[in-house]
């Protein structure tokens, strides 16, 4: 699991940012995905950023499962799975 200050999600570009690292991190390529075709990363910052309470988003890129979570000020991104798992 990776973690992430809130303190550096303070734009979509920096949200977007840590998505692409996470991505990468668990072996998926840039030029094996367009991620704006997947997700909207803009609309998913709001709404992490704006609940009060903890939340877990999940979504897939390229069969890759993964999850946003905000719990106690931290952002965590985690990968849940394949497509098909």
């Amino acid at each position: 699991m990776s973690t992430f200050s809130t303190d550096r999600i303070d734009t979509s570009e920096s949200l977007l940012i840590i998505i692409l690292e996470a991505l990468e991190a668990h072996g998926v390529k840039s030029e094996e995905y367009q991620l704006y075709d997947e997700i909207d990363v803009e609309a998913l910052e709001r709404v992490i950023l704006s609940s009060s309470t903890s939340i877990k988003i999940s979504f897939t890129v390229c069969d890759l499962r993964l999850a946003i979570k905000m719990e106690n000020s931290e952002i965590y991104i985690e990968k849940i799975g394949c497509k098909d798992s």
